[in-house]
């Protein structure tokens, strides 16, 4: 997943990423795109350089963002 994610989603040129080779690049798709390569990099461990912070999957923000919303909302 990382490896598709990385060499085959991303447009270098403009930044962002899609869901597959062929299609536009947009927030929604560039979000759940790093949401599922923090996930990977987690399960699987990191193939390159770049590491990801960890995401909750269920609210796909980061581990610390939802950590402090939880206490504040406590």
């Amino acid at each position: 997943m990382q490896e598709y994610i990385m060499f085959y989603c991303q447009d270098v040129n403009k930044g962002g990423l899609w869901d597959k080779p062929g299609k536009g690049r947009d927030i929604y798709h560039t979000s759940y795109a790093l949401a599922g390569l923090s996930l990977s990099q987690e399960a699987a461990g990191i193939i390159n350089d770049t590491t990801m912070e960890r995401v909750n999957p269920i609210f796909n923000v980061t581990a610390k963002a939802h950590a402090r919303a939880a206490e504040w909302f406590k």
